[in-house]
């Protein structure tokens, strides 16, 4: 008979808190003294509201209600940046708006932050400018120029975390080298911070905190990563592997409670999602409608239950205009009576 570690990848932790965070875990709450199973989790991936103009490469920011996404091209497109690289979406959990455009046109930027507050920066721009070191900020209404980032560099949609004032970068591409460096933002400039525990990379994954965020995969010529690795500020510490290898993956949650979804596992463009509880990377039972990469995610540092993805490519060849929404209901817990 499989044991409780087999088939969750981990021993039965001790928490300070009366909920689990995935389904089938047991656990053991040290505040009410007892066992603790999460004994039910119905999940699903969910259609939503059309994007106005389809496109992949873009970042996004915000909620599933309060949700925004910025940048981006069609693939097929001689000039594709061009095309739709300043185009500015607003979500509000039922239809998108168009707003003001971006300054500038780029695809395969980072963006993190809140609807109303949100930071977009590097790409890259076809024709003049090439890879860019551009930031710009977003206050809800209107983009203004930020101080620009160190280098050069395009990490694509899931690339950086946090909020306007709290935030960070690792890994990246200039056109010529890729890196491992990380850079933090407070709202005015970027600093250099602790360096990833991955040789060098691009398309890379992240979601939490300034100070509690998880980096996953990327993209390490010629294939991906597993990587998983915690920062706490000033370092990198490596963790559990993801199951798989990936990039350019959408991403939602803390560093207790996050989720991967769509990118490119693999070598193959995918609907999987996989969650993670600070500890363990387990497979979501729920997948998305239409797998793809280099779409619009959410930035929440709330749960992974606030999820949405928004456009995306398959293969650099098909464009999407779809959205699609992460929902959780019917979590339960129950107290294991022993004998």
């Amino acid at each position: 008979m499989a044991e409780y570690r087999e088939i969750q990848g981990a021993a039965v932790q001790s928490l300070a808190s009366s909920t689990g965070t995935i389904e089938g875990q047991i656990w053991y709450d040290n505040v009410n003294g007892a066992f603790k199973l999460q004994a039910f989790q119905a999940a699903s991936w969910a259609s939503g509201v059309n994007i106005n103009t389809s496109r992949s490469q873009l970042a996004g920011a915000g909620t599933q209600t309060a949700g925004l996404i910025f940048g981006g091209t069609p693939p097929n497109s001689s000039n594709p940046s061009a095309t739709n690289g300043a185009k500015t979406e607003q979500y509000d959990g039922s239809s998108w708006t168009e707003v003001n455009d971006k300054n500038n046109a780029t695809r395969q930027q980072s963006g993190f932050g809140i609807q109303t507050a949100a930071v977009s920066f590097g790409g890259y721009s076809d024709g003049a400018g090439g890879y860019r070191n551009i930031t710009e900020e977003w206050d809800g209404t209107c983009w203004a120029a930020g101080n620009n980032y160190p280098s050069s560099i395009s990490n694509g949609a899931g690339g950086s975390t946090g909020i306007l004032t709290a935030a960070l970068n690792v890994l990246g591409y200039n056109g010529t080298a890729y890196t491992n460096n990380t850079n933090e933002y407070d709202g005015t400039s970027w600093t250099a911070g602790g360096t990833y525990p991955l040789p060098q990379g691009q398309n890379g994954t992240q979601f939490g905190t300034l100070t509690a965020a998880v980096g996953v995969g990327g993209f390490v010529d010629p294939g991906s990563s597993q990587v998983t690795a915690h920062y706490d500020g000033s370092s990198w510490t490596a963790v559990n592997n993801l199951p798989v290898v990936a990039n350019q993956n959408g991403r939602c949650g803390t560093q207790n409670d996050g989720m991967i979804y769509g990118g490119n596992y693999s070598t193959s463009y995918s609907s999987s999602s996989y969650l993670y509880d600070g500890t363990s990377w387990t497979t979501n039972p729920a997948s998305l409608s239409t797998g793809r990469s280099a779409g619009g995610p959410a930035t929440s540092q709330g749960s992974s239950s606030g999820a949405f993805l928004a456009g995306g490519d398959l293969a650099e060849t098909t464009t999407y205009a779809v959205t699609e929404e992460f929902n959780v209901a019917g979590i339960g817990t129950e107290t294991i009576t022993t004998t």
